[in-house]
């Protein structure tokens, strides 16, 4: 029994080191996945729009050659063209040229194209969504995943070293199989006492 639990003690560590190693992995995964959509945003600086300090009014007042260069939604996925448009002023401020409400008549008509090819199934999954974005939700679901299970691996982990005290627990239950020199030891407290009083009442 000795020599058992020795080597329950021994492997504990190795798995703890293996599930370590593996939510560390996970771990930079996420990272490289959220590296990933944060260039893509950054490139994209259509969908600052989207978060923009002042709403409409911020996007109104900007200059039309930032509107058709800076902020251009070529490339942009279905949700990215229906998060941008949506988020557009209905006017802007000084366009006596009426080019900014061009620009924006530009955008909804980016918008119905990308929506009539989707019906007509003809829209690559790159435009339906960006594939960073699952990317990253996935990458962060399986570092979770993996985190969770080394936390109940540690758990378990922890518990394998007092073993001896499981299986007095399993002697009180089933008899003296258990326990051995361990078993009255690792009895809870107040545990022998209660059973000797229902002995004494029955």
């Amino acid at each position: 029994l000795g020599g058992g639990g020795g080597g329950g003690d021994q492997v504990g560590p190795l798995n703890g080191a293996a599930s370590a190693a593996s939510v560390a992995s996970a771990s930079a995964a996420a990272v490289q996945a959220a590296e990933a959509l944060a260039k893509r945003l950054w490139q994209r600086k259509a969908l600052w729009l989207v978060r923009a300090p002042d709403g409409g009014g911020f996007i109104a007042r900007l200059h039309v050659v930032d509107l058709t260069n800076k902020y251009q939604v070529h490339g942009l996925d279905l949700v990215e063209l229906r998060a941008v448009w949506a988020c557009l002023p209905s006017a802007f401020d000084n366009d006596g040229d009426g080019a900014k409400a061009r620009w924006r008549l530009g955008v909804l008509a980016k918008l119905e194209e990308t929506v009539r090819k989707q019906e007509r199934r003809e829209l690559p999954a790159g435009l339906q969504r960006h594939p960073a974005y699952r990317a990253y939700l996935d990458a962060c679901r399986e570092a979770a995943r993996k985190a969770g299970e080394s936390s109940g691996g540690a758990g378990s982990a922890r518990a394998g070293p007092g073993g001896a005290g499981g299986g007095s627990t399993g002697g009180d239950a089933g008899g003296d199989d258990g326990g051995g020199p361990h078993g009255g030891g690792s009895r809870p407290p107040g545990s022998a006492p209660n059973s000797d009083r229902g002995s004494e009442r029955a």
